[in-house]
This record gives structure tokens, sequence and C-alpha cells, in this order.
């Protein structure tokens, strides 16, 4: 409990703090002890795009509500910045850069102290452009400074009673299609398509990765023998949702796979 009490601690040194809230594991987690310490001081802040599913946006305003705190709904039209949509190894950066830019005017607005996101140490191992851009802008991430891991956020989430404690890991939908393919929203909206009605079958952690006219499609471990049984079913999914070819990843899920032809040298120099 080590860890928990120097969050609190951490957190009581400020007077008020805006919380970028996507309703994740982490963010929720966050979210619950900031306000458990600041109480109204502590405002949520959810960016609404094209790269977040509705869906995701409807449990965020429902679990902030849960919590009794504060709650903006901010739009981004992120998708029409060209820096971001032509896809570049620094579109995280570019991303981060634009949401969060939208996320201080409003907390600057109602003189919020502080803004703090939910990133967490085990984050730090991947390639995350994002999180260079969150420094740049002061952002605060007090679960990398205090060395959280997602683990023990999970753990900690379920002693605090919180519903996201075993919600599978998301990322934007953006992360789906490989760099320097153009992102539209055409292609964001077939990926959530295809993701909301796999995920109605009972599939829990998985991707639709969009590769063209390709959906290819990773699928945890525990889950693979049951994607194979299923393979009818998950091709007629995919094919409904605007893909005209379909493949399954004999690899299976892995957080960051997107990442995977930057360490084969597989992208353009910028």
């Amino acid at each position: 409990m080590e860890k928990l009490k120097k969050l609190y601690n951490f957190l009581e040194q400020y007077k008020s703090v805006a919380v970028a809230f996507s309703a994740g594991v982490d963010s929720t987690f966050l979210a619950y002890v900031a306000g458990e310490v600041l109480g109204k001081k502590c405002l949520l802040l959810t960016v609404s795009s094209p790269l977040i599913p509705g869906s995701e946006i409807d449990e965020a305003i429902a679990v902030a509500k849960r919590m009794g705190l504060g709650h903006y709904i901010l739009k981004s039209n992120i998708v029409e910045v060209p820096k971001f949509y032509k896809n570049s190894r620094n579109r995280c950066y570019v991303c981060k850069k634009e949401l969060f830019s939208q996320i201080k005017e409003t907390a600057s607005a109602q003189n919020y102290e502080v803004i703090m996101e939910g990133s967490n140490i085990d984050d730090i191992n991947d390639y995350r452009p994002g999180l260079k851009a969150l420094e740049e802008m002061n952002i605060i991430s007090p679960l990398i400074r205090l060395s959280f891991k997602k683990d023990e956020i999970r753990d900690y989430s379920r002693k605090f009673g919180l519903e996201t404690a075993s919600k599978p890991s998301k990322a934007c939908l953006a992360s789906r299609i490989p760099y320097y393919e153009i992102i539209t929203r055409e292609k964001l909206k077939m990926v959530e398509t295809a993701e909301n009605a796999i995920r109605m079958t009972g599939f829990h952690q998985f991707r639709v990765r969009c590769r063209g006219e390709l959906a290819c499609i990773e699928i945890s471990p525990e889950e693979m023998s049951r994607a194979w049984s299923n393979k009818e079913l998950l091709y007629n999914l995919c094919r409904d949702a605007g893909f005209l070819y379909v493949a399954i990843d004999i690899r299976g899920y892995r957080c960051g796979s997107l990442n995977e032809s930057l360490q084969l040298n597989l992208f353009k120099p910028e």
C-alpha cells in the first residue's frame, strides 16, 4: 500500500486537478483517487473524436457520474489535421499536442491548477512519442512518477470496487492503421464497426488491424481456438463492416504490434 499512500500524498499538494479521462483502467483509477483527495476540485475531461468508439464516450460519461465528479466532453476534429492523418511515426506526438491543447484551454478557463493523465510505468517500455508531447506541455503523469505498474493499478482498482479493474486494454482506433497509410474517418469507422460486432459475440481481448481492404484480427491466445472455430462468423462480421478480405493473425493479440514495423525499419524517413 506504500505506493498508494504516496499517490494520495502527491495529490494533496494541489488545490485542484483536471484529469484527462477515458474511462480506461488507468485514468479511472487516477480519477477515483484524485476525487477522494480533492472532491469537487477534481474535474474530468474527455475528448470525443472519430478515434474513440462512441461506446467508450458513453462509458466515460457513466463512470464519471457514478464517481460523482464533474465531467466535460470536448469535441475534436483531429482527423482533419494533415500532420495527423498523414500518419507518420510521429502521429501520436501530433495527436497528444492537439488534444491536450484543448484540455489545457478548458482546464485553464475553469481555473484548475494542473492537468494530469493516467499513463503508467509499463507504457515507457513501448514506442510512445505522445509521452514526449505531454512532458513538453507540463502535463503530469503521477502513475509514471510513482512507478505504478498496470497490474498494480488493476489490483488497487479491485480493492476500490472500480468496474474498470478487469477492463481490457484499449488504444485509439488510429493504432489499427499502419504508419504512413492515410487515416480517414471511413477506415476508423470500419474498424470500430468490426470491433463492436466481434465484442458483441463475447470475445474479450482483440484488435482489428486495418490493412487496406484486409482486416487482420489479433486475438488473445486464450481465445484463439474459439476464433478458429468461429472463423466464418468473424469473416462475415468484418465483411459487413466494409472489409473485402479477413485474416486471423497466428501470433495473436499483442500490445504495441503497430510498432513492430519500426523495429524492422519498415518506415519512411521523416
